[in-house]
């Protein structure tokens, strides 16, 4: 039996183009060192944990920073997959910024209240509003600046860092 499978084939499977033949299982079985069972055997549906967190309004821990108010939501997690939060926008320009914010993740940002301008170092200054939302790389520098009379209230969410 030739044991190698054809890498065009394999790309196939791969990309879901092809099912693969019962030769070719059994040839990556081989390669795997497993048998052919072990190899078909569905993956187990992990139990689920159960954790949750429930935080009531006007309830959660508060960090004061210098430009935001944050209100963490779900800080009683250990090792959250992501970390979501409120943060209501105290600055009012960005000179009021010593440097860029910047971390070493993805954020995602809803505005809740007010409208907000949203500054990065690498884009066009963008306005936005109540139900608008932007997606970014976080290691870009960037900063939020309330605009108006009703201060910025934005719902925050940040991969956690691994």
């Amino acid at each position: 039996m030739n044991r190698l499978v054809n890498e065009s084939a394999l790309s196939k499977i791969e990309r879901e183009q092809m099912s693969p033949t019962f030769s070719a299982l059994r040839k990556l079985a081989h390669g795997f060192g497993m048998g052919l069972p072990e190899l078909l055997e569905a993956k187990k549906a992990e139990t689920p944990s159960g954790r949750r967190s429930i935080v009531r309004a006007g309830q959660g821990q508060t960090q004061e920073l210098a430009n935001y108010q944050l209100r963490l939501l779900a800080s009683d997690l250990r090792r959250p997959a992501f970390m979501p939060y409120e943060a209501l926008v105290r600055a009012r320009s960005l000179s009021e910024f010593d440097e860029w914010d910047r971390h070493d993740a993805e954020d995602f940002v809803y505005i809740l209240e007010g409208t907000v301008q949203f500054y990065t170092e690498l884009y066009e200054p963008m306005l936005m509003s109540q139900g608008d939302s932007v997606y970014f790389d976080a290691r870009m520098g960037h900063a939020f600046v309330s605009v108006g009379d009703v201060q910025g209230r934005m719902l925050c969410v940040t991969a956690a860092q691994e």
